[in-house]
């Protein structure tokens, strides 16, 4: 769910009585269909409950202020309409009075739009929120979401089969008011989603426990959906995840972690009403630096749910949001990060009681063809990520769900039938947490839930996370492709909402930087000031100011000719690269600090010092490429190996993790950046072998992406400070290369393998196993699993070894072993294979291959474990 489209309206007894003349307008902003004379009679009643209600209304603080620069460029017409119609409507309570005397015009009848009819509620909600969402809507007429037509698909299908003027067609109106209560249903959920967002949004700040945001949040949902079994309650959990934890974070009873003010909170939570759910989720952060962030993946949500309709492709979809995505930079602490879709988080179809019901809704190009169908529920949801892009599973699990498929549990424990009898009770297929079976009063429940576990009639959801130090955000809506047009649940918005006191208590003089400007009255303050992304924008109040959105009108004038018109930003993709390629992974997977980073390598470069390896001169070597404190103490075997001094150049070859390529690709970079020194690239060699044709160009993004290449940086820049950094590196990105184009790329090659002033670098861990690698093999033969593991990849190591190409690929198909830089070190064999072909006999070197150090993350015992594997291998002359 996204944040609010402007800024929320101030509610203040004073605004409702210059407004109770327009009382005949009713919440949503819709006309009344009463007669003037019944308008007249109506309105004198609604003035006093009105009064009322503003009265219980000023005895809480609700006072919003806006941060950020969306809440400047909110400032539109058309979005103080959407924040009417998001709002659930007041009426129009903060236009100038000059507008206002437009709506004593003589009313018209409401317009019954595809057999819906307009909302009417005959309470106003209370603040806080007291009154259950079917008591404020006695008729059942619950607002209806954003109405938005169907796009055009990208690619029609095969059969021409394309329905065309959906919204006029009469076949469509009359399927489309055949799912009535269906849409009632959904409705109902979305507006009690809308209000409790809407009022956690006025409180969460720094400093609360995760648990009681949660628990405050849940009772809330609870009241306002009026929870009765699984006919109306919550659809899973509130996730609460922080950092680079992107989802399916819950605390448990216990958990004492607090919100800090530089966290980055994704607050996803669901509602239902008979199974019909709603799923939305927005991203909290209270620190302005990452606005930017946040604005990536709001707009990718909004991108996909613009993109998305009935015939539309799912991996159509996926593609508009990755470039959206993708085509945004974080800076923090005056480093920029590449905003970055996490490609194995998607969003789904929504079932009855079935929250994940089959098609996925993917958030990077690539995906399937399926196309999107008549009277789906989607839940558009998309993840932005300052780190690798890619999460994993970690920490303690919270949130449980029952297999769907599951009649019965096949369990003989007593305790755990039981619990699994409580589980269909008051969950069904819904999902559910361990505080919630406390709060049933369950105990003890551990082993019974682990038996169901076990069973698999129970699926455990650990939280996902990417690498650690990095950011997420999270934006979702539920969105129904209705027969007509395609109805959004919450609307596409932009802006930040939060109260004065949480506001102005997450400021601090470190927000400001020196000659910030600001424009004062005695009633508020706006800071403006630049930083390399581009405006940020503080308004702070202190005290009760009155229609904060007048005043930014008021303001926004002055600052738009003053300021920003004078200073355009350029957007990212229209900045030249530079010609400095930034150490992006510095700081989370190796030390960015260029003096410990240093002592961390002499440290492990010296403990490899009695090894056979350290006698051996390498004209190549194969090291793995994960983070340091799991695979830096292996590559420092391979790296011991080189003898610097007559080496001029660094072929450096790895495997593409993050976009699909078939060829090989070169940086368009002149240096690499490490926390040691900047690294020259050889751009005379890069640009011979680009005019070859064989070898296409890394863009920006996939160049900062790609940390095969980057994880050998330190390493080389350590080992060449020997040779005063008088050498230069050729960087390569090896894709999917088949028979034939190892072969070509090899017959390239050779020549400079066989050229003692150049040295190879192949990147590359071995076995991925466990269920997250989807590699989970095991031979009990073999012994424990890590044992099993060992023995697979010293096969391979052995066939490498041998030099032989055609025996390791008929490995690699016999085993599927997950070795991730396949490809580099198959273009290394056919490298050997080949210069046997191009180099003349008297200048060809026989090579010898020698892996002199081999280890594992972990030792796997069970299936629920994983690892990985990291080898180091020398490629010397004989004789």
């Amino acid at each position: 769910m996204a944040l609010n489209n402007g800024l929320e309206e101030e509610q203040q007894k004073q605004k409702d009585i210059e407004n109770s003349d327009d009382d005949d307008v009713d919440e949503t902003g819709k006309l009344d269909d009463q007669s003037d004379g019944k308008a007249k009679k109506k309105r004198k009643k609604k003035k006093k409950n009105k009064s009322q209600a503003a009265t219980n209304e000023n005895n809480t603080e609700a006072d919003p202020v806006a941060n950020g620069t969306e809440a400047i460029a909110a400032l539109s017409v058309q979005q103080d309409e959407d924040e009417k119609d998001e709002e659930g409507g007041d009426g129009d309570e903060t236009k100038p009075a000059a507008k206002k005397k437009n709506k004593k015009k003589k009313k018209a009848a409401a317009v019954v739009t595809n057999g819906i009819h307009p909302t009417v509620s005959c309470l106003q909600q209370t603040n806080p929120p007291s009154i259950p969402i079917c008591e404020l809507f006695p008729g059942g007429n619950f607002p209806e979401g954003q109405i938005l037509e169907h796009p055009t698909p990208k690619v029609p299908p095969a059969d021409g089969s394309l329905a065309i003027n959906r919204t006029t067609s009469e076949e469509k109106r009359m399927l489309d008011m055949a799912q009535t209560e269906i849409y009632r249903e959904l409705r109902q959920a979305a507006e009690c989603h809308r209000q409790t967002r809407k009022w956690v949004m006025s409180w969460v700040e720094p400093g609360m426990k995760m648990i009681d945001i949660c628990e405050r949040l849940e009772n809330m949902n609870r009241l306002l959906i009026k929870e009765k079994g699984l006919e109306a309650g919550l659809a899973f959990p509130t996730g609460c995840s922080l950092n680079s934890c992107a989802a399916h974070y819950t605390p448990n009873n216990g958990d004492n972690t607090i919100l800090q003010r530089d966290d980055v909170c994704k607050i996803d939570f669901g509602t239902h009403i008979n199974g019909r759910i709603i799923d939305c989720a927005w991203t909290v952060a209270f620190n302005p630096k990452y606005d930017e962030l946040l604005k990536a993946v709001r707009d990718a949500t909004n991108t996909g749910i613009q993109t998305a309709g009935i015939d539309v492709r799912l991996c159509d979809v996926g593609e508009a949001i990755q470039e959206v995505m993708e085509s945004h930079e974080l800076e923090l602490d005056g480093k920029l990060y590449p905003i970055k879709s996490i490609r194995n988080l998607q969003g789904h179809l929504i079932g009855q009681y079935h929250i994940h019901a089959g098609k996925s809704v993917p958030i990077v190009k690539g995906g399937e063809a399926t196309r999107m169908e008549e009277g789906e529920i989607y839940a558009i949801e998309t993840f932005g990520s300052t780190g690798k892009g890619v999460v994993h599973d970690d920490m303690e699990v919270s949130h449980y769900m029952k297999n769907f498929d599951a009649e019965q549990a096949n369990v003989r424990n007593a305790k755990a039938k039981q619990l699994y009898s409580t589980i269909t009770k008051n969950f069904g297929t819904l999902a559910f947490c361990r505080r919630w079976l406390d709060r049933l009063g369950e105990s003890k429940y551990l082993l019974s839930l682990k038996s169901l576990l076990d069973a698999e009639v129970v699926n455990p959801y650990p939280p996902l996370c990417d690498i650690k130090g990095c950011y997420t955000a999270q934006f979702e809506h539920t969105i129904i492709l209705r027969p007509t047009c395609k109805e959004v649940e919450f609307k596409l918005m932009n802006g930040f909402i939060y109260s004065v006191k949480s506001f102005v208590q997450r400021l601090s003089p470190t927000d400001f930087k020196d000659g910030f400007l600001s424009y004062k009255t005695n009633c508020y303050k706006l800071h403006y000031y630049e930083t390399l992304t581009g405006l940020k924008f503080i308004l702070n109040t202190d005290n009760n100011v009155g229609n904060i959105r007048d005043i930014l009108h008021q303001l926004y004038s002055t600052i738009y000719v003053n300021y920003i018109l004078k200073n355009p930003r350029s957007s990212a993709s229209d900045i030249s690269m530079s010609s400095i390629r930034e150490a992006s992974h510095a700081g989370s997977w190796y030390e960015s600090d260029g003096n410990c980073l240093d002592q961390q390598l002499s440290t492990w470069l010296t403990e490899a010092n009695g090894s056979t390896n350290s006698r051996l001169k390498a004209r190549a070597i194969i090291a793995p490429h994960a983070g340091y404190t799991y695979s830096g103490p292996t590559a420092a075997y391979a790296y011991k190996s080189i003898d610097p001094t007559d080496i001029d150049r660094v072929f450096l070859l790895g495997p593409s993790h993050h976009y699909s390529l078939n060829t090989c690709a070169l940086t368009n970079h002149a240096f690499y950046e490490t926390p040691l020194y900047n690294i020259k690239i050889d751009t005379q060699i890069s640009g011979e072998l680009h005019k070859t044709g064989l070898f296409s160009l890394m863009n920006k993004q996939q160049d900062s992406d790609e940390h095969s290449l980057e994880m050998h940086l330190p390493y080389i820049a350590k080992v060449f400070e020997k040779k005063g950094k008088d050498f230069r590196l050729i960087p390569i990105l090896v894709g999917s290369l088949d028979s034939s184009k190892l072969e070509k790329y090899g017959q390239l090659l050779a020549p400079y393998l066989c050229d003692p002033r150049n040295l190879f670098v192949i990147s590359s861990d071995f076995c991925h196993w466990g269920r997250r690698f989807s590699y989970t093999p095991h031979n009990p033969e073999d012994g424990e699993i890590w044992q099993y593991i060992e023995k697979l990849d010293h096969k391979g190591m052995e066939l490498i070894e041998k030099l032989s190409l055609p025996e390791f690929h008929s490995y690699l198909r016999s085993t599927d072993n997950t070795i991730c830089g396949r490809y580099p070190i198959s273009l290394l064999l056919a490298t050997i294979e080949q210069s046997k072909k191009v180099v003349p006999s008297s200048q060809l070197p026989k090579f010898s291959m020698q892996f002199v150090k081999y280890a594992q993350s972990s030792r796997v015992k069970k299936a629920n474990d994983s690892s990985v594997s990291y080898a180091s291998a020398v490629l010397t002359l004989v004789g």
